[in-house]
C-alpha cells in the first residue's frame, strides 16, 4: 500500500480507465514532477497506444512520447536503454494491433470497452489508512463490461455481437471436413453452462477478476480460466521488449 500511495498508482489507473482524454493530466504523469516509474509511466503510454484510433491521438501521442524522452533525458544509461527498449515495444504492439484490427473504432482514444471505478479513484478518505485501503480497492474495482466476457455471455446465449463474430465454432458430433469459419454453430440454442477460458499467451489477474465477477452473477454458469502464463504489467512491457530487441 505505501508503495501504490508513493507511485500514485490510483492515477495512473484512472487516467488509463478514464473515456476522457485529459491532455495537460497525462503530460503531466509523463513528466519529472510525476510520481510514477519509467514502467508506470510506459505501461500508461502502451495503453493510450491501443486506443489511439486517428490523427489526432497519433499527434497526442507524439507529445507524451516527446515528454517521456525529456523527462529522463539526464538519466543513467541503463535508464536510457530500458526506456527505449520500452518505447520500441509499444510500437510493435502497435504494428501487431493494426494487423488484427477487422472493424474500425468510432470516437477519439477512446478503449474498446471502457469502464469508470465506481468508486472515484484518486478521491482521499480522512484517515490516510482509510485513504490508501480505498485507493486499493477502487484498483480493483468491479466493472460489467469487459471484451472477455462479453464473448462469454454472447457464446453462450447466442448473442448477436462482434466481440465473437471470428469465433470459430467446433461441434465434436461432426466431421472435420464440415466444419468452416462460416459455420451457422449448434443446431441446438441451448446456452452452455460449462465454460473454460483459455489465453494462449499471457493471461492477466485483472481478467481473470472480470470473469469471477461475471460467474458470481451467473452461478449457474461454471467458468475456468487459463493462460500460458501470468503477467503483470512490469512483465508484459518486458516481452514486448524482448521482442523488438532478442
Amino acid at each position: 500500500m505505501r508503495v501504490i500511495a508513493a507511485r500514485d498508482i490510483p492515477v495512473f489507473f484512472e487516467a488509463e480507465a478514464s473515456d476522457r482524454t485529459d491532455k495537460d493530466k497525462l503530460l503531466r504523469l509523463m513528466s519529472s514532477s510525476s510520481k510514477g516509474s519509467l514502467p508506470d509511466k510506459l505501461r500508461l503510454l502502451a495503453v493510450l497506444n491501443l486506443r489511439a484510433v486517428d490523427d489526432t491521438s497519433a499527434a497526442l501521442l507524439a507529445e507524451l512520447e516527446g515528454a517521456l524522452r525529456e523527462c529522463y533525458t539526464d538519466s543513467s544509461v541503463d535508464i536510457q536503454r530500458e526506456l527505449s527498449r520500452g518505447l520500441d515495444g509499444i510500437k510493435h504492439m502497435r504494428q501487431i494491433q493494426s494487423f488484427q484490427q477487422q472493424v474500425p473504432h468510432s470516437g477519439g482514444m477512446q478503449a474498446e470497452a471502457t469502464s469508470t471505478p465506481a468508486s472515484g479513484l484518486g478521491s482521499w478518505v480522512q484517515s490516510k489508512t482509510a485513504g490508501i485501503l480505498g485507493q486499493v480497492q477502487s484498483l480493483l474495482a468491479k466493472s460489467d463490461d469487459n471484451f472477455v466476457t462479453r464473448v462469454i455471455d454472447n457464446l453462450c446465449e447466442f448473442k448477436p455481437g462482434r466481440e465473437d463474430e471470428t469465433f470459430l465454432m467446433l461441434d465434436p458430433r461432426r466431421k472435420v471436413a464440415q466444419v468452416s469459419m462460416i459455420d451457422q454453430g449448434p443446431k441446438s440454442r441451448t446456452p452452455f453452462r460449462e465454460v473454460l477460458v483459455f489465453m494462449i499467451g499471457g493471461g492477466c489477474y485483472s481478467e481473470y477478476q472480470h470473469i469471477q465477477d461475471y460467474a458470481s452473477r451467473h452461478p449457474e454458469r461454471h467458468i475456468i480460466y487459463g493462460s500460458t502464463e501470468v503477467l503483470n504489467g512490469e512483465s508484459f512491457l518486458a516481452q514486448l521488449r524482448t521482442l523488438v530487441q532478442p
